[in-house]
């Protein structure tokens, strides 16, 4: 029994992807299938002795957890909540499966191609199962017209996917193709040497292609906000890695991007800028127009009206698209728009679950961060990884970038909590939080060494 038991738990990651498609498309009927995932947790309780993994977001995730429970009891209809429970569910135990299997470096490199693996998925399911926009990039409209909008009628996206939640999704993984494509590129021969076998021309070029593809769905989305969120980032994962060389390179930098920023959309009037220019039969016409900015601001409106209203235990899962019709109606949206969420990621987080669930998301956000600039620091030292120092910094930087650019976008759209494609948010935590672990680790054998050697 106890042979079984350390099987179970050594294989358990293979067990929880094995009912990932009834997680996903979870059902009323099919509700029992979540006992898997506490199950898992004991069986390695009776075989570690530890329920589950300690990592620093273990708080953020009880809090988030708690707010999740609470929530089971102020939604009006456990069916029309449960599809985001499961997701949410599923995205904490890859979290604790991925963080426990990336400090070994075969887990991390499983774990790594899982992410992008992810990403390409996405981005393959987009190409497929997109409501494509028309209005916007107009020059994109040739290719857009020749491709499905609803080949694969999935459940939840039977009329096919939004392309802004497509371009979501793809900015946590497309940072770090690029960050880790671009050391390739410039590091090559450096690091062919540290990793031998690890990396040959035909492993860049297929991490390169990868990086062109999802890049080229990302810009057939033709999400403005997912574009200036990347944008952004990676003017600023530029400004990390130059800052090497130079501390005051980073702050001075991010002050000027600051300040162009803020005198361009509060100085000026960026609509009455771009009007300006020639943009008639270039395909941008519809590219700059600010017209569905009063819409969001509705919807923030309503939404804050309904975290006043319902501060310590949300709506409920995903019944803030239901509700907010009959508690709180629109002026200028006909009653029968499914808005989907609130088109904010923290006021969607807080219409769910509470003000604790809202506190629970900006936490993970803030410890992951305060993780990524630890291993940052220490990317350079021999701490027994299996990446060579070069590699250590493009996957942290890449990291940290997706993390980053998704929160941009996360202020003006939204891939709410319990969301399908959200499973790719949890798996870069725990990618994120077992370097982390690996790292202390690696620091706490070093300092045992160092004492019994004295």
């Amino acid at each position: 029994m106890e042979n079984l038991l350390k099987r179970i738990d050594r294989y358990h990651w293979g067990l929880l992807l094995l009912a990932v498609p009834l997680l996903v498309f979870i059902t009323p009927n099919r509700v029992l299938i979540l006992l898997i995932i506490p199950v898992l947790w004991l069986v390695s309780w009776k075989v570690t002795g530890k329920v589950l993994l300690p990592t620093p977001l273990n708080l953020s995730l009880l809090l988030l957890s708690s707010a999740l429970l609470v929530s089971l009891f102020a939604t009006y209809s456990i069916n029309v909540s449960l599809p985001k429970i499961g997701g949410l569910l599923l995205g904490l135990a890859a979290f604790f499966i991925v963080a426990r299997e990336s400090q070994k470096p075969w887990g991390l490199a499983i774990s790594l191609f899982f992410l992008a693996a992810a990403g390409v998925g996405i981005a393959a399911l987009g190409l497929l199962n997109t409501q494509w926009f028309t209005g916007k990039l107009t020059f994109l409209n040739p290719i857009t017209e020749n491709l499905p909008q609803s080949l694969l009628a999935l459940p939840g996206a039977e009329s096919g996917f939004h392309p802004n939640e497509v371009a979501g999704v793809l900015l946590w993984v497309l940072p770090i193709l690029i960050a880790v494509c671009l050391a390739g590129l410039f590091k090559y021969r450096q690091l062919k040497t540290a990793l031998g076998r690890g990396l040959n021309a035909g492993t860049f070029l297929l991490l390169a292609l990868t990086t062109v593809f999802v890049s080229f769905v990302f810009i057939l989305a033709q999400s403005r906000t997912a574009y200036l969120a990347l944008a952004f980032t990676l003017v600023v994962m530029l400004l990390v890695w130059v800052a090497q060389r130079s501390r005051l390179i980073l702050p001075i930098g991010l002050l000027i991007l600051v300040l162009g920023a803020a005198a361009f959309f509060w100085l000026g009037n960026p609509e009455a800028l771009w009007g300006q220019l020639e943009l008639k039969g270039s395909g941008l016409e519809g590219a700059f127009s600010l017209s569905t900015l009063a819409i969001r601001v509705e919807i923030w409106g309503r939404a804050l009206q309904a975290v006043r209203d319902f501060p310590l235990t949300g709506m409920g899962m995903n019944t803030f698209r239901v509700l907010v019709h009959e508690l709180y109606p629109f002026f200028t949206i006909p009653a029968d728009t499914d808005i989907g969420h609130a088109h904010n990621e923290f006021l969607q987080a807080a219409l769910d679950l509470g003000l604790p669930g809202l506190i629970a998301l900006l936490s993970i956000y803030l410890v992951t961060f305060w993780m990524l600039f630890d291993l940052w620091k220490t990317a350079y030292q021999q701490d027994g990884s299996a990446l060579p120092p070069t590699a250590q910094r493009a996957l942290i930087l890449g990291c940290g970038g997706g993390l980053f650019a998704h929160a941009l976008f996360g202020l003006i759209d939204a891939v709410a909590l319990g969301a399908k494609p959200g499973i790719v948010f949890w798996i870069l935590l725990g990618v994120i939080s077992g370097l982390f672990l690996k790292k202390q680790q690696t620091a706490a054998i070093g300092e045992s060494t160092q004492v019994h050697l004295s």
